[in-house]
């Protein structure tokens, strides 16, 4: 991944992996824990600045702070990212003229000067479907939530993978276009099958408490 310089891949892996360590163990948060997170955090503090020096990360160095500096307004911005911000502005522009059905699905390339997707699934929806496209597909992560809520949050590993997944596929979202990709629903698939499982076994579980409750000791 930083081979390849994709500020995407990392920030993913990174939101990933440090989701899956929060909530692993959250429900039996020690002094120990909070040790060791804070330690961790600690010396990320220190030492990703201290990775920009090094020659071979100096790549991906470079565009992650041409990220922070669209974000903060502080430093150069690089060339890929004020790109993506055009692409943003004429998505908005659009579904400004076309707020409710959009202009189509997979029209947004039409409009665009480079002939490209709008490098952002939000605004990507928002000027291709409106605001009932936009609605529709992401009333998809809405019912996923509404499951996991029911079955409980943190109760099972499984529920972990399936949130951090779903975190990371949202910050994707800002940087790519995903509704038009199979992989999305092939997600989707594993997460519907995840919190179906989760669901049958939560049910099976307040049965067999209702019936250890209604039982008459001997």
């Amino acid at each position: 991944m930083i081979a390849c310089g994709s500020r995407k891949s990392i920030i993913t892996l990174g939101v990933g992996v440090i989701f899956l360590f929060a909530v692993h163990g959250s429900e039996k948060l020690s002094l120990k824990n909070i040790v060791r997170i804070s330690v961790i955090v600690l010396l990320l503090i220190i030492v990703i600045p201290k990775l920009g020096s090094i020659t071979w990360l100096s790549g991906i160095s470079e565009r992650m702070s041409g990220l922070l500096a669209s974000v903060t307004g502080v430093g150069d911005v690089d060339h890929s990212t004020l790109l993506r911000q055009e692409y943003v502005a004429v998505g908005l522009e659009v579904f400004k003229e076309n707020p409710v059905f959009g202009i189509g699905i997979g029209n947004a390339h039409l409009v665009n000067i480079q002939d490209v997707y709008l490098h952002n699934n939000y605004v990507e929806l928002l000027a291709d479907g409106g605001i009932i496209g936009f609605l529709i597909y992401y009333s998809i992560y809405a019912y996923l939530l509404w499951q996991i809520h029911n079955i409980g949050w943190l109760k099972s590993e499984s529920n972990h993978v399936i949130l951090a997944l779903m975190i990371i596929l949202l910050i994707s979202d800002f940087s790519l276009v995903s509704y038009y990709s199979k992989s999305t629903y092939f997600y989707f698939l594993i997460f519907f099958l995840g919190t179906e499982n989760e669901q049958h076994f939560y049910e099976t579980d307040i049965v067999a408490i209702d019936v250890v409750k209604t039982e008459e000791p001997e």
